[in-house]
């Protein structure tokens, strides 16, 4: 009798059943669910967060095990603390400065010193120089020479030379070249007169003119103690042939008015910068 009773069936189109049911409920609602797909299905969730808390634990071992080692091997050399407690009785009374023994004597030989003898060798008298003596007569009249003479020894002093050079002249002293001076050089005429004077020299090269070449061309040199300029140089330049012809016209200048310090003139350096332009 209870063989032929038929299993109760649950009406899965209820209001109630479809709001308690999950999504593999409703997937397996008129499947077999004893099948084994149905409970992975169920499983999946809490296997994915247990295999994420296992890997987060994971990583984090690996991170923090080369610091869990460092902190056990210290630990490891850190030697323990031994303490003891000394007495004052337990330590031996100090030596008797008092009774000390002087240090023994130390005896020093006397140095006695000692000249070698060498025997006197007899010479003839024509051989033997005598020795001359300049007395203070002899310097009244004495006169001081510039000229420096080189004594030549030679090894028979019967060659005894002394030879003559030519006089030495004092060295001259070094020239100072100044940057800024009290009064700086300037050109004849002043700053409107050397601008006429550079207009008049500076010219394009064709090179130039076609290569569109512009910019500044900064000439130096030195304006020396009589108005001259020397050592001319380029030390900003341009190309196509316009350092040269900036430097032409510098060598052309006439003489400037030099630089005074402390009331004296003194050479000093001096830049000029030179605008090339084709507008």
């Amino acid at each position: 009798m209870a063989e032929l009773m038929e299993k109760p069936v649950v009406n899965t189109n209820t209001a109630s059943y479809l709001q308690n049911a999950d999504f593999d409920d409703l997937v397996f609602q008129y499947g077999n669910k004893e099948y084994g797909a149905y409970a992975v299905r169920k499983a999946y969730r809490n296997n994915v967060i247990g295999g994420v808390l296992i890997g987060i634990g994971v990583i984090l071992l690996i991170f923090f095990l080369p610091t869990l080692f460092e902190l056990l091997k210290k630990k490891e050399e850190v030697a323990p603390v031994v303490s003891r407690e000394v007495k004052l009785s337990d330590l031996p009374p100090p030596p008797d400065l008092e009774n000390k023994p002087p240090p023994p004597e130390v005896q020093v030989q006397e140095v006695v010193k000692t000249v070698k003898f060498v025997p006197p060798k007899v010479e003839d008298d024509s051989k033997v120089q005598k020795d001359e003596f300049v007395t203070q007569k002899d310097m009244e009249n004495a006169q001081i020479s510039t000229v420096t003479n080189n004594v030549v020894i030679p090894a028979n002093p019967g060659d005894f030379q002394v030879e003559q050079t030519k006089e030495v002249a004092p060295p001259k002293p070094e020239r100072k070249v100044y940057k800024f001076v009290e009064k700086m050089p300037s050109f004849p005429g002043g700053e409107g007169a050397m601008a006429q004077f550079l207009r008049d020299n500076i010219y394009y090269t064709p090179q130039a003119r076609e290569q569109n070449e512009q910019g500044i061309v900064v000439v130096q040199f030195t304006v020396n103690e009589t108005g001259e300029l020397t050592d001319v140089k380029i030390v900003r330049g341009l190309q196509y042939g316009l350092n040269e012809v900036a430097l032409t016209a510098i060598k052309k200048m006439p003489k400037w008015n030099p630089g005074v310090q402390n009331g004296e003139r003194v050479p000093v350096t001096y830049n000029v910068p030179i605008t090339f332009n084709l507008q």
